[in-house]
């Protein structure tokens, strides 16, 4: 489609009226352009990702005095007819798996309602099951004001053998400024797909056990998953008690113990 000069959209007096109307034409900002006399924004249609040949624009130019009215433009028509190819499920099935995630559903009733819904669509599992770990991991987001929610505080999901997903609450976390041991020991037992869950924290004075936190790994023997535990477990700690985990003793099997050289000794 060529391109057009630039036609009148509406005029108004004031910028919030013109950022309202911005919003109805479901465009965003992409430049700004500052003058003597004037600025100028520049959007584009908020789907260009998804549609590359929608060249729809809106301009709105805002003198530099107020008495002046402000000028809305727009040129090219939408286009929506093709749509970019991508490796990810449709976004009307993100939106569903969204709310099932909320209603707590499980991966196979997901998987059986999202088949019936949409019984012409492929639905692999391995990526039925990154979108719906993701999805779960977005839901569960901090929250200062309640000390026993789970939170996840980091997540890196790219497939099922490269995941890291830690889970911790307020409460827990608050614990290790009490303490210079760290325990990590890993489990398999009633896990999503069967992978290994690091469980960390440290021992009392009479050896009992003080969590701090969960990680959902892929493999508890690689050094990146154990990477991102120490790294994680040190800012998460500065972030709820203004300041680091200061480790002295650690209490690990296999790589997390070779780690601890790397990650806390320091010369």
């Amino acid at each position: 489609m060529s391109n057009k000069e630039y036609q009148v959209l509406d005029i108004v007096n004031t910028l919030d009226k013109a950022n309202a109307i911005t919003k109805q034409h479901q465009v965003s900002k992409y430049r700004t352009y500052n003058l003597s006399n004037s600025t100028t924004y520049y959007y584009r249609c908020s789907q260009y990702r998804k549609y590359p040949l929608c060249q729809y624009e809106i301009q709105i130019c805002v003198p530099s005095t107020n008495s002046t009215p402000i000028n809305l433009t727009f040129k090219n028509a939408r286009c929506h007819e093709y749509r970019n190819t991508t490796s990810r499920l449709s976004s009307p099935i993100r939106a569903s798996v969204e709310k099932y995630v909320k209603y707590n559903l499980t991966q196979s009733h997901t998987k059986t309602i999202l088949s019936m819904d949409y019984p012409n669509v492929s639905l692999p599992t391995s990526q039925l099951s990154n979108l719906i770990a993701y999805q779960w991991c977005n839901n569960h987001q901090y929250k200062a004001d309640d000390l026993h929610a789970t939170f996840v505080p980091y997540y890196s999901i790219n497939n099922i053998h490269d995941i890291f997903v830690l889970f911790t609450t307020k409460k827990l976390i608050s614990q290790t400024p009490l303490t210079t041991l760290l325990q990590v020991d890993a489990t398999y037992k009633l896990t999503w797909n069967e992978l290994p869950l690091l469980v960390f924290g440290s021992l009392d004075a009479d050896r009992h056990f003080h969590p701090f936190a969960i990680a959902l790994v892929s493999n508890d023997e690689d050094s990146i998953c154990c990477k991102d535990l120490f790294n994680q477990l040190q800012l998460i700690s500065t972030q709820e008690n203004n300041r680091p985990f200061y480790i002295n003793f650690i209490m690990a099997d296999g790589a997390p113990g070779n780690l601890f050289n790397i990650f806390f000794i320091k010369e």
